[in-house]
C-alpha cells in the first residue's frame, strides 16, 4: 500500500479485503482521521500493526483478520483508545504478551483476537475455559466473563514445557473432565515462553543450569581469577547453587507487612536453615518458600563459599634455664607434636629458635 494513502484525510470507508495485498500497513493510515470503516482483511499483510491506528477516533470497524503470512508483533496498546464497535485481529501472526486493556475492551464490542501464536502464559482473565472448571453441573458450564476471548491460545516452549515422553507439563480440565492445555502456565511459573522456543526467566530464576526457570538463582558476585580477570559468578565460582523447598505456616512468618510473591520480608528463612542461604522466594498462595543455597567445598565458609581467613600462629619453644637439664629427644618430641597439632588445625607455623 502506498504511503500517500494518508493524504485521503476525508475518506470514511476503505475496504480492500481479499486483494492479495502484501507488505506492511503504512503508518500514514493514522492520518485518515475521518475513517469509520477500515477493512484490509484476507490479504497477505506482514510486519507489526501500526500503533498510529489508535489515532482513528471516528473508527467504527477495524478488520485486519486472516492475513497470511500475517501481521506480527504485539497488539499495540494504542488500540485501547479506539471507539470502534468491531475489532478483528484474528488469524495473523501476532505474538508477544496480551496488553492489559483487553481485559475490559470487549464490553459493548465484538473483538476477535484468536488464531495468533501469543507468548505463554496468558492471563487467566483471557481464557474462557478457566471458569468452566468450577461448575457443579455435568452438562453446562458457567458463562465466561466479558474479558475472555473464545479460541485464544499461546505457544508453550517445545522443550522446557514438555515432559520427556512428549506430553505437556501444564494441563487442566473443563467442566466435563476433558484434559486441556493450561495456557496460564509456562516456564515453571517464573518466565515467559518466547515464540514457543525459549523461556525468558524472571531475573531471580535465571539459573544457568536450568532453562525452564525451575530453580531459584544464587546471586552473583565479582570473583578474581588467577589470570587477573574479574568475572561475575555464583558461590565464588567454586561452589554449586542448589535449592531447598519448604512449606510454612503462619507461626513461621514475620509480621512485617502483607505477603507478596518474591523475596518478601513476610517470611524469614532462618527458621529453616539459619543463615545458610543466599536468596529466597516466597509463593504466598501456596505457603511455599524456595531457598537458594551454596554447596561449598571443604575449607570455605557458608553461606557463599567465602575463603576462611586464619591469622598466622606462632609456636615458640623456649629453652629451659639450665640448658643441660633439657633432654634433646623430649624437646624434639614436643616440637613434632606441636607441629602436627597445628597442621591439623590448618595453622601456619613459624619456628622461633
Amino acid at each position: 500500500m502506498p504511503t500517500t494513502i494518508g493524504l485521503l484525510d476525508d475518506l470514511e470507508q476503505l475496504v480492500l479485503q481479499q486483494n492479495a495485498l502484501i507488505g506492511p500497513l503504512p503508518t500514514e493510515i493514522g492520518e485518515m482521521r475521518a475513517m469509520r470503516i477500515l477493512d484490509i482483511s484476507r490479504n497477505n499483510l506482514t510486519h507489526p500493526v501500526p500503533s498510529e491506528l489508535g489515532r482513528l477516533s471516528t473508527l467504527e470497524r477495524l478488520s485486519l483478520n486472516d492475513n497470511v503470512p500475517g501481521l506480527r508483533g504485539s497488539i499495540p496498546t494504542t488500540l485501547g483508545g479506539l471507539n470502534a464497535r468491531t475489532v478483528e485481529l484474528s488469524n495473523n501472526a501476532l505474538n508477544g504478551e496480551l496488553p492489559t486493556f483487553l481485559q475490559t475492551f470487549q464490553s459493548g464490542r465484538l473483538v476477535r483476537i484468536a488464531g495468533n501464536p501469543y507468548y505463554c502464559p496468558l492471563p487467566t482473565w483471557s481464557i474462557p475455559t478457566i471458569w468452566s472448571m468450577s461448575t457443579t453441573s455435568a452438562n453446562q458450564a458457567p458463562p465466561p466473563p466479558l474479558s475472555a476471548y473464545a479460541g485464544i491460545a499461546c505457544r508453550h516452549c517445545h522443550d522446557e514445557d514438555y515432559n520427556a515422553d512428549g506430553t505437556l507439563k501444564y494441563t487442566s480440565r473443563d467442566f466435563r473432565g476433558n484434559v486441556l492445555p493450561d495456557y496460564t502456565r509456562s516456564c515453571s511459573g517464573h518466565g515467559i515462553c518466547i515464540d514457543g522456543a525459549v523461556c525468558n526467566c524472571e531475573p531471580a530464576w535465571r539459573h544457568g543450569s536450568f532453562d525452564d526457570c525451575s530453580h531459584l538463582a544464587c546471586p552473583t558476585t565479582p570473583v578474581l581469577l588467577p589470570n587477573g580477570e574479574t568475572i561475575q559468578a555464583v558461590c565464588k565460582n567454586i561452589g554449586t547453587c542448589y535449592n531447598s523447598v519448604y512449606m510454612y505456616n503462619t507461626t513461621q512468618v514475620s509480621t512485617q507487612g502483607a505477603c507478596f510473591d518474591g523475596p518478601s520480608t513476610f517470611f524469614t528463612p532462618e527458621s529453616f536453615v539459619g543463615e545458610d542461604y543466599v536468596s529466597h522466594y516466597v509463593q504466598c498462595a501456596l505457603n511455599k518458600v524456595t531457598i537458594a543455597r551454596c554447596q561449598c567445598p571443604e575449607g570455605t565458609a557458608q553461606p557463599d563459599c567465602r575463603a576462611i581467613v586464619v591469622e598466622d600462629a606462632q609456636l615458640t619453644v623456649l629453652s629451659a634455664a639450665p640448658r643441660a637439664t633439657t633432654t634433646p629427644s623430649l624437646t624434639a618430641s614436643l616440637l613434632a607434636s606441636g607441629l602436627a597439632l597445628a597442621a591439623a588445625a590448618g595453622l601456619t607455623i613459624q619456628r622461633r629458635m
